[in-house]
């Protein structure tokens, strides 16, 4: 199995879609982590977005699909009080 640095494929995919957004998981004392959950925050609006991406489209390759998952997640994520 190849061993994929996930945060090095997401986080120019974040600014790609919008400035500001930094990973929470995969952690970055384990980029490689094979667990699917991503979460991504905004520190302004306080937003946060799950999100589960498949190892597969990593290890193919496939940005294309990679992106064409978090861009919808990220537009639709919401403000909320940072005391929710």
């Amino acid at each position: 199995m190849t061993i994929v640095n996930k945060r090095a494929i997401l986080q120019p995919m974040l600014d790609k879609i919008e400035l500001g957004w930094v990973i929470a998981k995969p952690d970055p004392l384990n980029p490689c982590d094979i667990e699917t959950k991503c979460i991504f925050q905004h520190p302004v609006g306080y937003r946060e977005v799950n999100i589960a991406i498949g190892n597969e489209l990593f290890r193919l390759g496939k940005l294309d699909d990679i992106e064409n998952l978090m861009r919808p997640a990220i537009q639709a994520s919401e403000r909320r009080s940072p005391l929710a």
